[in-house]
């Protein structure tokens, strides 16, 4: 699923002027589901983490290797807040 993020301004409930904030991105291109042997389901649930980690870094370097933006994915966040970076706090209204 691909879209455009958008901020308006309303005057008496009609738009009056439309900002382009930026595009969203959210792939679904390969679901799985592991299959555990036994009934140990901590592999599968190791599994299912790390794939969407790697789903994360993917549709991130979407739009930095494709759009030359920067972006900003879930995994790209926790590598940042793990690596000490400074500056990785996310502002409610940059919604």
């Amino acid at each position: 699923m691909v879209g455009g993020a958008y901020k308006r301004t309303l005057l008496f409930g009609e738009p009056q002027t439309i900002e382009w904030r930026g595009v969203f991105m959210d792939a679904d291109l390969r679901i799985s589901e592991p299959v555990p042997i036994g009934s140990d389901d901590a592999r599968a649930a190791a599994f299912m983490r790390l794939a969407g980690l790697a789903g994360s870094m993917l549709e991130s370097a979407v739009f930095e290797d494709n759009l030359q933006a920067d972006s900003v994915s879930a995994a790209k966040i926790i590598q940042l807040t793990l690596s000490g970076a400074r500056g990785t706090l996310i502002h409610a209204d940059q919604r």
